[in-house]
């Protein structure tokens, strides 16, 4: 069911709502796994930078495989431990 979902094309065929309803989850898994880095440390975004889409990352930033130009990024910064 996956990998039906990952293609833009086969989303096409699915009635409108399990697409909303696909998009909204997605939407909040990603805000709930971002609060535990937004909050990591002292302070808000005080450890690593905001998750950022890869198409705006420097070119000296190395991608986990199969990253796609849209997809949301978090940095690790060189060194971190």
């Amino acid at each position: 069911m996956i990998n039906e979902l990952k293609s833009p094309r086969k989303w096409q065929h699915y009635p409108e709502p399990l697409v909303e309803g696909l998009s909204k989850a997605v939407s909040a898994i990603s805000r709930t796994v971002e609060k535990p880095i937004q909050y990591a440390g002292p302070g808000e975004w005080s450890v690593f930078d905001r998750p950022q889409r890869y198409s705006t990352l420097s070119s000296s930033t190395v991608a986990v495989p199969g990253t796609h130009q849209r997809d949301r990024c978090l940095v690790i910064p060189l060194g971190f431990s």
